[in-house]
């Protein structure tokens, strides 16, 4: 005897087919956007406190921040080599957009621009540091601790030479901006952290731009 197969409500004929890869799809790429929100507003910090967007390579506490700003710098470069943006992901575009308005540059072929944006910022931020165990900017003026080790003592001497160069820069900045390797906003960070320019003496001369000592004073 052959029995007709009847359904029901519940049979697995008559339940609704899920699509559980594209449920978890969707899910991936809202969990990327998120994490993407989250990196960017810990970029936004760093510039609210840094006044840029170039992270130093060897500071710890920036280490992943760093990783995502280089793969999202490969981004931009890719979107901007794209001839045709229609075709580019809409959300890809709107976090291009986001990330150059915020200040993050692709900075070419060459490295050494980069490198000498991040040495630069390094002794800004151990001035920074200096000045906030010392009291003053003023390496000239504020004594040496006797209790300092070699290495700290080496570290103070270069910080002080690249403090006089930068001093000479801030000159050649006040006569002619053109000529001077800093720009207004290192300008403006070293007023706001009350950067005291060293007294030239009589006779000596400022230094031409991109002068050796301003790049290698701390290596």
């Amino acid at each position: 005897v052959i029995r007709k197969r009847t359904t029901t409500d519940e049979t697995p004929m008559s339940m609704p087919i899920e699509q559980p890869v594209k449920k978890k799809k969707t899910q991936a790429i809202s969990k990327r956007a998120e994490n993407w929100e989250k990196k960017f507003e810990k970029l936004i910090e760093y510039k609210k406190k840094h006044g840029h967007c170039e992270i130093p390579r060897d500071f710890n506490e920036y280490k992943s921040l760093y990783t995502w700003v280089k793969h999202e710098r490969a981004k931009i470069k890719s979107f901007q080599d794209q001839e045709d943006k229609s075709t580019v992901d809409p959300q890809t575009t709107k976090q291009v957009e986001r990330l150059i308005d915020l200040g993050l540059e692709v900075v070419g072929n060459s490295k050494s621009v980069g490198k000498r944006v991040v040495k630069w910022q390094r002794n800004f931020e151990l001035l920074v540091k200096s000045k906030d165990k010392y009291g003053s900017c003023d390496t000239q003026k504020s004594p040496t601790p006797e209790n300092m080790t070699g290495e700290e003592k080496i570290a103070r001497k270069r910080l002080k030479s690249w403090i006089r160069t930068t001093s000479d820069q801030l000159t050649l900045f006040e006569k002619d901006s053109e000529a001077s390797t800093l720009d207004a906003d290192r300008v403006k960070q070293l007023k706001d952290i009350g950067f005291v320019k060293h007294v030239k003496q009589e006779g000596s001369k400022l230094p031409a731009r991109g002068g050796k000592s301003w790049d290698e004073n701390f290596n």
